[in-house]
């Protein structure tokens, strides 16, 4: 797994994947990297495909452990 870690010390969960010209694919609140599946190996052919986890998503919470979260109001 890769992290980048943010001068506000929270890490940040991304994913690359493909050649060529760069595609952002940035999910909503509520969900994270999974769902982006389908699109991450279609587009992975034609680009240099990049997903995260937006603070309060799946990768970054799963260290932190249950009922906690980097962003007040995020967790369960």
């Amino acid at each position: 797994m890769a992290y980048l870690t943010l001068k506000s010390g929270p890490r940040i969960f991304y994913r690359e994947r493909g050649q060529g010209e760069p595609l952002l694919l940035i999910m909503g609140t509520g969900a994270d990297h999974t769902f982006w599946g389908p699109q991450i190996e279609a587009f992975s052919r034609t680009y240099r495909v990049i997903v995260y986890d937006a603070r309060g998503g799946c990768a970054l919470c799963s260290f932190m452990g249950p009922g906690r979260a980097p962003t007040p109001g995020f967790g369960a």
